[in-house]
């Protein structure tokens, strides 16, 4: 089922299946990217309670392996609408017989997206309704539509962040892992910017934690841009398809990492995992404006 909201003259689409918002348009241009299945079918998926792939498609907690499937499970589950208002919805997912298959907790992991003039925002909630810590990762994919910025193509456009950074940008190897014994030195050394190529993107995404900045400009030759603010959110992935030549970009905030090449596997160990404690909630979220 899908849930339209709107403020502003924006509106916004937002799925029960993965709590995903497919649309924000101006009703002149659409600024996810459509889901044409040519290059990929997504839009703008929520990650949980991984992010990326694991190796061998498993994952341990506390030592006993569990199937997990690239991204964790949310993405593809039917969500249960909890509130609705003219400008914002909450869609919520509990622990379930299929959930506990690959993650051994009971959580309710509520996504609330909410459109403001010339943005929105998405927040997410993760309460442990368990007996025991709940550790979990999540975060965003968020398409960006590049024809809607006036460009048909990465090359020519730019990443500049709020900040001059020294940041680690990571490798993938080829299982998509992050190649934790190399980090690239071409970029993010002493600027604040990115000028964007697909060469770029030849090993997959580039992985970017250990940042000063908290907000990110993609900026297209036109002169047109948007804004993501990922503040709370200490790694930002940012991936096109390689070889595809896709026109669109996807900015990724995360609050976890997928499987580091020489990683043990056991979950809690990872970078970046959170963990609430029981009857705990935590909550974070991102937003994404028009320039």
């Amino acid at each position: 089922m899908e849930y339209k909201i709107s403020s502003g003259g924006f509106t916004a689409a937002v799925n029960t299946r993965g709590a995903e918002l497919t649309s924000f348009s101006d009703g002149k241009s659409e600024y996810i990217w459509t889901g044409d299945p040519a290059f990929w079918s997504g839009h703008n998926p929520n990650l949980f309670p991984v992010i990326g792939r694991m190796k061998n498609g498993e994952v341990a907690f506390g030592g006993v392996k569990h199937e997990m499937s690239k991204h964790g499970f949310a993405r593809g589950a039917e969500f249960c609408l909890t509130e609705i208002s003219p400008d914002s919805v909450s869609l919520s997912l509990g622990a379930n017989e299929d959930t506990k298959k690959a993650f051994p907790f009971d959580f309710v992991l509520t996504i609330t997206h909410k459109v403001f003039p010339g943005g929105f925002s998405t927040k997410y909630s993760v309460k442990n309704t368990d007996e025991k810590p709940l550790v979990f990762t999540v975060g965003g994919h968020t398409g960006i539509n590049l024809p809607a910025l006036g460009a048909r193509s990465v090359d020519g456009c730019a990443l500049i962040f709020d900040s001059e950074e020294n940041a680690t940008v990571w490798y993938g190897d080829e299982n998509l892992f992050v190649r934790d014994d190399f980090v690239r030195t071409d970029v993010l050394r002493g600027t604040d910017r990115i000028d964007l190529n697909y060469p770029l993107f030849d090993g997959d995404a580039l992985i970017i934690g250990n940042m000063r900045s908290h907000s990110v400009r993609l900026a297209a030759p036109s002169g047109r841009a948007v804004e993501m603010d990922f503040s709370g959110f200490p790694v930002l992935g940012v991936w096109t398809p390689p070889g595809k030549k896709a026109p669109f970009i996807c900015l990724e905030p995360w609050h976890g990492l997928p499987a580091m090449t020489f990683e043990s596997g056991e979950f809690s160990e990872k970078p970046y995992v959170i963990t609430a404690a029981p009857g705990e909630e935590k909550s974070l979220g991102y937003s994404l404006r028009i320039l």
